[in-house]
């Protein structure tokens, strides 16, 4: 019976076929339809979990991923926009930061904003002639008390100085170049062995100390990068996951697999804040609070946007204020 059933179904749906029926049709057409609107909703879900942990640009390009499957959804496009001007702006946070560190004469610090500067906005053309053709940092204001004559007169002193010493300085920033240089290659050879030792912490200065020299040395920039990814995967495998996030965070997200780890680090810091949120209901029930706040405090630690342990504890906390305030005056 069940075969003929089948049988009658194929023999409709092949008359159906050959009979051009506009309504097997349409229903074709709205399945694939229903089928984009599908993964469409799957580009924005995974979109919003990259917005979530800060990915701006692998979040944008899920959305339009999004609104290529699913072209008349006005929410999407809205979504959108509103991200590209949140990239925009956070681009121009991270540049001025860099523009201050620059000044501030700290060049490593500002390396760092203006390549974040890049990542929210590939097109930001001033964060890279800083990064390509960083210009030379400004000199530190000199307050002088000196008056008008002693100052021509220094002036004159040095300007005969100058043209003495003319040959002189020539041969001296000849060289200068040459020796600098070979002070970084001896540092880069250093810092070298030291990470071939597992000496990473000694690494660090090292590495951070030639980007001041140089901004775009990428073996430096490695030597930095292998360092913290060493540091952090010693501490995961010690369990301490919030250590360990804490440290790939001081890499670049784009070193190796950091940015994979980083989510799943956190991951494993809300199912941790999960177990002491669940452990602090318990204490709350058993009208332990003092345990319980110690609880929701640690969950609160691993995963500080935890709604529901930042509510319970801030209750808890009147309560337990509540119960001393009658207690004295009992």
């Amino acid at each position: 019976m069940k075969k003929t059933g089948e049988s009658i179904f194929i023999l409709c749906l092949a008359a159906s076929l050959f009979s051009g029926c506009s309504s097997f049709r349409n229903f074709l057409d709205t399945s694939l339809i229903r089928t984009d609107v599908f993964l469409s909703e799957r580009h924005q879900l995974k979109a919003r979990e990259y917005e979530e942990s800060g990915e701006l640009q692998s979040a944008l390009l899920h959305w339009k991923i999004a609104r290529k499957l699913d072209p008349g959804n006005s929410e999407i496009e809205r979504k959108i926009t509103a991200l590209k001007s949140a990239m925009e702006k956070e681009s121009e946070q991270h540049f001025a930061t860099g523009i201050a560190h620059f000044r501030n004469q700290a060049p490593d610090s500002a390396r760092r904003e203006f390549l974040a500067a890049l990542r929210c906005n590939p097109n930001h053309k001033e964060a890279f002639d800083y990064l390509k053709n960083p210009p030379p940092p400004p000199p530190p204001e000199v307050k002088s008390d000196v008056s008008p004559k002693k100052k021509k007169d220094k002036d004159a002193k040095d300007k005969d100085a100058s043209e003495k010493g003319a040959s002189k300085e020539e041969k001296t920033d000849e060289v200068k170049p040459d020796k600098e240089a070979e002070n970084i290659e001896k540092s880069l050879a250093q810092a070298k062995q030291l990470l071939a030792a597992g000496q990473y912490e000694k690494v660090l200065p090292i590495a951070d100390k030639v980007l001041d020299h140089d901004y775009l040395n990428t073996e430096a920039e490695d030597l930095r990068n292998a360092s913290y990814y060493a540091m952090g995967k010693k501490l995961e495998q010690k369990e301490d996951y919030l250590a360990a996030m804490k440290t790939f965070a001081k890499a670049d997200p784009y070193y190796k697999d950091v940015r994979e780890i980083i989510a799943g680090l956190k991951e494993r810091l809300k199912k941790k804040a999960e177990v002491h949120y669940r452990q602090g209901v318990r204490h709350f029930i058993n009208e332990e609070l003092p345990l319980a706040i110690a609880e929701w405090e640690e969950a609160l630690r691993l995963a500080p946007d935890h709604k529901r342990a930042s509510q319970d504890l801030e209750s808890a906390r009147k309560m337990l204020e509540k119960m001393k305030a009658r207690q004295q005056q009992d």
